[in-house]
């Protein structure tokens, strides 16, 4: 997606949410309830999650940290990225994180460019409160961004999995395949490749990964978003190199195959919202109660999953929309979305990816499975936010402490099976013990 493109989004939504409606007593925080369908609450209801839906939107145009942000970015490389400008690498490099741009030959004639995170290590310095440093191996995540989309979109996620004691690569997809995401799945199979790739077994066109001997080839997940998200939950069951999949909100009416071997331990998100045609993803009210195992077909990866015994997730974001994850400028999407959406993702790569850490893989259980979020989400959480007139400074959103039911759709239900099937719950937001 261009950033033409995302400010004629931003505009559409500017026309279609009115500033005072952040005025009008909307909740986006609270319970939502349960209204009975047909009643002038229930209407009520819809109105206030559409409102909910762009919220991040009104944050980031009204924040004037968000702003200078993209002002110093501008100053500091010479060009203005589609990507939340707190996060630009520059930034963080040595002090959160350490990071490096690679490029990866995808065997069909185009080089990829791409960014390499790691752990911070002894290097680092002025390392803010609470980030740890990390010894290799590192487990690893190979991230793929969503059709119209720029690797940068995802910085939320492939900074903090570094942060957290990961290896990160993202990579771009060449323009003229990255519309309707045909070459996600060929693409994707050539970045795990390189990932993968040592000096005795290069990838295509020789590439090695240049920080091939501080990688755990045991422990690597993927994550994708949109087509992306197609492309991995296909490729993560396929290749048994892989050990966990993470798929943000993978596009509507493109299914798995139907003959696909499920091995895979997977986390399904979906969006309270589906877009009416990609870019234009904007809220629109139900009139009628939805298909609760929705929103359309998307449920149903999670329902072959864990039928076949495989441990598997489906995380419904109240108030989300499909772009709630690219996290681009100007900002659209939930306040909390991406928050969220990066609880879940860390913990299932934790108890995944880091299962020879006994404790940690409890911990990360009981993570997925708790009725509070904990600070895990918020440690990690430096963008997006509001103002704080007082201080004069950003004020990222913070989910620690807060009820799991209120961050999550009332339209659609969120599920786990976890230990084979015998850890069970049909509708967190009703409620399940752990």
């Amino acid at each position: 997606m261009g950033r033409q493109a995302a400010l004629l989004l931003a505009l559409g939504v500017l026309a279609l949410v009115p500033p005072s409606a952040g005025a009008l007593g909307v909740d986006c925080e609270g319970p939502a309830g349960d209204p009975q369908p047909g009643t002038l609450a229930w209407d009520q209801r819809e109105q206030n999650n559409v409102y909910c839906g762009e919220q991040r939107f009104w944050d980031t145009s009204t924040n004037p940290a968000f702003a200078a942000a993209e002002a110093e970015n501008l100053a500091h490389t010479g060009q203005v990225d589609m990507e939340d400008p707190f996060r630009d690498p520059w930034r963080w490099d040595g002090k959160r994180f350490r990071y490096q741009e690679v490029s990866l030959d995808n065997g069909a004639g185009d080089r990829l460019p791409g960014l390499l995170f790691q752990p911070c290590d002894g290097s680092c310095h002025d390392r803010p409160a609470g980030l740890g440093t990390y010894q290799p191996p590192y487990p690893g995540v190979v991230i793929v961004h969503g059709g119209a989309a720029q690797q940068e979109m995802y910085l939320w996620a492939a900074e903090g999995l570094a942060e957290a004691g990961y290896m990160v690569l993202t990579f771009q997809i060449p323009t003229a395949d990255n519309t309707g995401g045909d070459t996600h799945y060929d693409n994707s199979k050539a970045a795990l490749e390189y990932f993968l790739s040592t000096p005795s077994r290069p990838a295509t066109g020789g590439d090695v990964n240049p920080a091939w001997a501080q990688l755990d080839r045991r422990h690597v997940g993927l994550a994708g978003h949109s087509a992306g998200g197609v492309a991995v939950s296909r490729l993560g069951q396929e290749d048994s190199r892989v050990s966990a999949i993470v798929s943000w909100d993978r596009a509507q009416s493109t299914p798995m195959p139907a003959d696909l071997l499920l091995r895979t331990p997977a986390l399904f998100f979906v969006a309270d919202f589906n877009c009416q045609r990609v870019p234009v993803c904007v809220p629109e009210p139900y009139t009628t109660p939805p298909d609760p195992e929705g929103p359309g077909n998307k449920g149903t990866d999670y329902q072959r999953v864990s039928a076949a015994g495989i441990d598997s997730m489906k995380v419904a974001l109240r108030s989300a929309t499909h772009l709630d994850f690219t996290q681009f400028s100007p900002g659209v999407g939930s306040r909390y979305g991406v928050s969220v959406a990066f609880h879940y993702t860390l913990a299932w790569f934790d108890r995944y990816l880091k299962d020879g850490d006994k404790k940690l893989a409890r911990d990360a259980v009981a993570r997925l499975t708790a009725t509070r979020f904990d600070g895990s989400s918020d440690l990690h959480n430096i963008s997006g936010g509001t103002w704080d007139p007082i201080g004069r400074e950003n004020l990222p959103s913070r989910i620690a402490g807060r009820p799991v039911a209120d961050r999550l759709s009332f339209h659609f239900r969120s599920a786990y099976s976890l230990n084979r099937g015998r850890d069970r719950c049909d509708d967190m937001r009703a409620g399940c013990s752990p």
